[in-house]
């Protein structure tokens, strides 16, 4: 199947008040990840999203690219740290 090929992402979102845990495909879109966010509450225009290692804010990267095109394969724990 896609999903055997592609492989998954597993994601850990923390905000330090919530904890989230979702899997995505690799080759699914960085925007799918931004949209889910989205919906649980942190959208991205109030919060940073950022990879643990190396450290980098997503919502600045090219939300087309895949996951594991991002290096987000095959776990990535995320930090939601909100905007000042």
């Amino acid at each position: 199947t896609a999903e055997e090929s592609n492989g998954e992402t597993k994601t850990d979102a923390s905000s330090g008040k919530q904890s989230l845990e979702r899997r995505f495909l690799a080759s699914d879109c960085l925007q799918t990840v931004l949209d889910y966010l989205t919906i649980e509450g942190f959208p991205h225009e109030e919060y940073k999203v950022l990879s643990s290692w190396p450290r980098r804010d997503l919502t600045l990267l090219d939300t087309t690219q895949s996951l594991k095109e991002l290096k987000l394969y095959p776990q990535e724990t995320l930090i939601l740290e909100e905007k000042h």
